[in-house]
This record gives structure tokens, C-alpha cells and sequence, in this order.
């Protein structure tokens, strides 16, 4: 399933993953620093060079950050992982669609 949001996109994967891609105004990306607000704004159309990028188990969306220790851990430790160009974007989505799934 694809979800919009006002900075990026999610893709629930079969496995029971949730990639997140975002890309606006306070996300570790190119426009980290642009002066919009994407929550007040109508957005209809933004680019970046870079991306921040997260993954989750899908059925823990919504429960807010008590389910922070169930999301994808990068070799850093993090939760989320900034600056990552067209490539390690893709790189990632292969890699969270190929996880065990949650069930």
C-alpha cells in the first residue's frame, strides 16, 4: 500500500514492513532548512536531492512513540537515516521488502 504525506511517502511492504521516504522542510534532507511549513501549506509539488528514510513494523503506525524500539535499527544505532541519495533510497526499499515478515 502507498501512503502520501505532506514531506515524502511510506510503502507497506507484504512482509509487514513500513518504509518511509521524506524529503521536506525539517527531514534530514537537501531542504532540511526551507522555510515552509508542509503541515500548513498546501504542497503540491516538492523535490530534493536527499532523503531521510525509517522503516517500522506496519501494524505499530499510529501508537506513537511507545513503538520506537520495534523500527529498524541503521548500523549507527538510529531509528532514521538522513541525506541518502536516489540509490540508497532504492537500496533501503529492496532491503525492507525482503525482511522476515512480522507475523
Amino acid at each position: 500500500m502507498f501512503h502520501r504525506s505532506p514531506s515524502g511517502f511510506m510503502l507497506d511492504f507484504p512482509n509487514g514492513w513500513t518504509a518511509s521516504v521524506q524529503f521536506g522542510p525539517g527531514n534530514y534532507c537537501t531542504n532540511q532548512n526551507q522555510d515552509r511549513n508542509p503541515f500548513g501549506e498546501s504542497v503540491q509539488f516538492i523535490e530534493s536531492n536527499t532523503a531521510e528514510i525509517a522503516a517500522w513494523p506496519t501494524e505499530s503506525r499510529g501508537e506513537g512513540y511507545s513503538h520506537l524500539a520495534d523500527w529498524h535499527k541503521f548500523e549507527d544505532g538510529q531509528d532514521v537515516k538522513g541525506w541518502q541519495n536516489v540509490n540508497s533510497v532504492m537500496e533501503f526499499l529492496n532491503m525492507i521488502s525482503q525482511l522476515e515478515s512480522t507475523d
